[in-house]
């Protein structure tokens, strides 16, 4: 199973938290096709790619650990590649981008 599958925040860093909430999510789902529940996703409005940008910016540009980086050349990369990424994808959804690539 790939946790980074999901367009929607897990709200946790720790693995094993985030694969019960995956799981929990899929049941749910599940049991939504089944008629048995409603779907967990409706009405959820569509991500957009320059929100994602925007709440990386906000964390300080967090390393792999989920740590804010200091500041260095690097993160200064960073803050120049945010402002290319928010340009190129201005309003896109992450669904949309995601869909043209798998076209691709």
């Amino acid at each position: 199973m790939r946790i980074a599958d999901n367009f929607i925040s897990l709200g946790t860093k720790l693995k094993t938290e985030a694969i019960k909430r995956v799981d929990a999510r899929r049941a749910a789902e599940a049991a939504a096709k089944l008629g048995i529940a409603i779907a967990p996703e409706e009405g959820r409005k569509p991500l957009q790619v320059t929100a994602v940008v925007q709440q990386y910016e906000n964390d300080g540009y967090p390393d792999k650990r989920g740590n804010a980086r200091p500041e260095s050349p690097h993160r200064r990369s960073l803050k120049d590649a945010c402002v290319l990424l928010s340009k190129f994808f201005k309003g896109a959804t992450v669904t949309e981008h995601v869909a043209r690539m798998c076209a691709l």
